[in-house]
């Protein structure tokens, strides 16, 4: 599963979560976390998804593992909510 983080610019757009997680297949709350520029391990066909709907190439949104490694600690925390 590949790790996805929205680019700075699509955080900035204003998006109905729900709308947005029924039509990439992600939960609400991954959609949220999203926008509040958590990284997250998702599907492939997620990745398509979100980045055809916000018009960003795939590899727009897609996360270095050191980059990864670097949010571990922030991602654990998110996991417990």
């Amino acid at each position: 599963m590949p790790t996805i983080r929205l680019p700075s610019e699509a955080r900035a757009l204003d998006v109905d979560a729900d709308g947005l997680a029924m039509q990439v297949h992600l939960t609400p709350h991954e959609v949220a976390q999203l926008w509040a520029g958590v990284a997250l391990n998702v599907a492939d066909g997620a990745v398509r998804r979100l980045a055809l709907s916000l018009g960003v190439e795939q590899a727009a949104l897609l996360v270095s593992g050191a980059a990864t490694a670097n949010d571990a600690g922030r991602r654990a925390a998110n996991e417990d909510s």
